[in-house]
Parts: C-alpha cells; sequence; structure tokens
C-alpha cells in the first residue's frame, strides 16, 4: 500500500473546470506555493529595546506553538459565514482561505478550528454554495486536518458532513474530487476496526458511492486523480474486506423485520462488481507509461 500524502498545500489559482460530456476533465496545473500568514519581524540595531515588546505582543496572538495568527484564522472563518460571491470576484477572500489550507499542516491549528465548530461550518457552506472553488478548498483543508486523530474522530460523530463529503463523489469537478479522494484515503488508512466499521456503515447508507467511484476511474483524463482515486479503492480494499459487519445480527430471527433492516450489505455485494474491475484495470492501463514516448526518462 502505498503511503498517504499527509497534508497539501494549496494551489492559489484553480482553472475553471467544466463538464464535458460526462467526463471528469483534466486540470490546468496549479503554483503550489504556501500563503501562510505569519508575522515579519523587522528588527533593527537601535530598536533592540522594541523587539521584546513585538514578541510579546505576537505570541498573545499566536495559535499553539506556531507563530500564526488565531485572530486571523477565526475573521476568516467569520467571513466564511458572510460570503456572498463567488471566489473568482473575491481574490483576498480567497487567498486568505488558501493561507488557513496551509496553515493545517500544524496540529494547533486543527485544535483551533475543532474548538470553533469548523467542521458544522464546512458542512452548511459546501450545501449552499455552487462555487466549485469554494468546495475545493474546504474540502482540502478538511483532507489536511485528517492527519490529527482529534479531527478523524470528530468527523466520523458529525453525520451531516460525512453524508455531504459522500454526496460530493457525485460532482463533476475534478479539483474537488482529488482533495475528496485524499481525505477518504487518509481516514481510511488510520482507520482501527470499530471506526472503519463506523465507514462502512455511512458508506451502505449511500450506495451509489462505489458506482461513483467506478465512474471516476473509468472516466477521468487527469493522471493524478486516477492515482489518489486507486489509493482509495486500495484503502477501502484494505480496511473493509475484513469488516464482517452483520456479525453481531448472526442469530436474528428471519422473521423480526425492523432487525433485519439493519443488516448490512457485505463487502463483495458492495465492490466486487464486474464493472468496477473493469474500471480499475483501465485507469490502471491509462496510467501506464507510454510506449511512444521519446523521454526515456518518463519511460522509466
Amino acid at each position: 500500500m502505498e503511503k498517504v500524502n499527509a497534508s497539501q498545500e494549496s494551489p492559489k489559482n484553480s482553472g475553471k473546470i467544466e463538464n464535458q460530456d460526462g467526463v471528469v476533465p483534466e486540470h490546468d496545473d496549479h503554483d503550489n506555493a504556501a500563503c501562510a500568514d505569519t508575522y515579519n519581524i523587522s528588527a533593527h540595531p537601535d530598536e533592540s529595546d522594541h523587539l521584546g515588546e513585538d514578541l510579546v505582543l505576537i505570541r498573545g496572538d499566536a495559535i499553539g506553538d506556531t507563530l500564526y495568527s488565531a485572530r486571523f484564522v477565526l475573521s476568516t472563518l467569520l467571513k466564511l459565514t458572510k460570503v456572498e460571491k463567488e471566489l473568482a470576484e473575491n481574490e483576498g477572500f480567497e487567498n486568505d482561505l488558501c493561507s488557513v489550507w496551509d496553515m493545517t499542516i500544524e496540529e494547533d491549528v486543527v485544535q483551533l478550528l475543532l474548538e470553533h465548530n469548523v467542521l458544522e461550518l464546512f458542512a452548511h457552506s459546501i450545501n449552499i454554495t455552487d462555487d466549485k472553488r469554494l468546495v475545493e478548498i474546504l474540502v482540502g483543508i478538511l483532507g489536511n486536518m485528517c492527519n490529527f486523530k482529534s479531527a478523524r474522530d470528530s468527523l466520523i460523530e458529525n453525520t451531516t458532513l460525512v453524508q455531504t463529503l459522500l454526496d460530493l463523489t457525485n460532482c463533476s469537478d475534478s479539483l474537488t474530487l482529488l482533495q475528496l479522494t485524499r481525505l477518504f484515503s487518509v481516514v481510511l488508512i488510520h482507520a482501527d476496526r470499530e471506526i472503519a466499521l463506523r465507514w462502512y456503515r455511512h458508506i451502505c447508507l449511500y450506495p451509489d458511492f462505489a458506482k461513483n467511484i467506478t465512474f471516476i476511474l473509468s472516466n477521468s483524463i487527469n493522471e493524478q486523480l486516477l492515482r489518489q482515486t486507486m489509493e482509495t479503492l486500495n484503502a477501502i480494499l484494505a480496511k473493509f474486506a475484513i469488516i464482517e459487519p452483520n456479525q453481531n445480527n448472526s442469530g436474528l430471527d428471519n422473521g423480526d423485520e425492523t432487525e433485519a433492516a439493519n443488516i448490512l450489505p457485505t463487502f463483495p455485494e458492495i465492490f466486487v462488481k464486474e464493472d468496477l474491475i473493469k474500471a480499475t484495470t483501465e485507469a490502471f492501463l491509462a496510467l501506464l507509461p507510454r510506449k511512444d514516448n521519446s523521454d526515456p526518462q518518463e519511460n522509466l
């Protein structure tokens, strides 16, 4: 199993993605420059007395052991509750969100976000917006947050957000799907047996999940998305194939309709499907080096 990319910096200028003929399109390359908000201290030899005062002021607003500004993060979240136009028309706010995205490689920042109910805020924002770039950034932030156990534990308890994320597998935006499949890889690879079973139950309540994964593998021309989706599928196989979802219901009376309704489909019933196997094979072949490639290094 490949090791999951633990965190990802925010791409600042995503190209507009449109759905054409039901095919998940490829996106332009992004500049991955970090845009984290930090304080810049200018210390002059003749102002050493003021340096200590500056440090005290900075530490008073710092998040944990970082130099990131708590005031900046909270003000950005407040703006999110009041956003009225797409990020393409609000470059400053987009940059602020990218800064928060980059900050979430720090556990102290993630803890601050959790303390201010960011999961509920993100679930609401994703559900009410049609802005693909905004959704991509929010899912990217969640993906970074899920590198930390506290965020993964909070996420699995938030049924609304989990359902929202599963619904997003049906979207046509390749950039959002890339961040979404990365998030699923992270949470599943780190999941113990109990948490994996809870994710399995959520997926069983959203029967289109496997179908949507199949569609991505069959139709995407974005190699990065194909690789990440296959990594997610690998995590699914590793965690779900050994799950016995109805172990506690083995002694059910078949006449008990209420209990029978709680019986979950087995792993083969969901994922061992001819179309999913075919789609995985097609994606694998699409990722093989091209024989007509004149660059030996690329072929390697």
